[in-house]
């Protein structure tokens, strides 16, 4: 998880980081876990899209607050107390403007869990 360029040294510690490459149509996808929240912040997930060597993308994708407080009433996640931060109220979606919308991802169930699904445009 630790890569050059983080404002803290994040060498040896476990993320959920990785690496997608997509089909010839474009698509990509892959299997995680539920993400967890932190103070001040709405439920999201960190992106990048590069086209060849070229970052042609970074931003984050949200996940809507009634799936959000579903998963989180599991006891996996019980001691993690609510999330203090709702999508609406999260400053960097706030800040997307007239984009904001297209960066909240269409959530759905899924026999082992949900699936969510973000359509991007490069």
């Amino acid at each position: 998880s630790g890569f050059s360029g983080q404002s803290e040294d994040t060498t040896g510690l476990d993320f959920l980081r990785g690496e997608v490459r997509s089909n010839a149509d474009g698509l990509a996808s892959f299997s995680s876990v539920y993400p967890g929240w932190y103070p001040g912040r709405a439920v999201h997930v960190h992106f990048k899209i590069s086209v060849g060597d070229v970052v042609r993308v970074t931003s984050q994708f949200y996940l809507p607050d009634e799936i959000s407080r579903e998963v989180y009433q599991d006891e996996t996640y019980l001691d993690r107390g609510e999330q203090d931060t709702p999508v609406d109220t999260d400053r960097f979606f706030l800040n997307a403007g007239d984009a904001k919308q297209s960066l909240m991802a269409s959530v759905s169930p899924a026999d082992s869990g949900y699936l969510a699904e973000l359509r991007v445009v490069v």
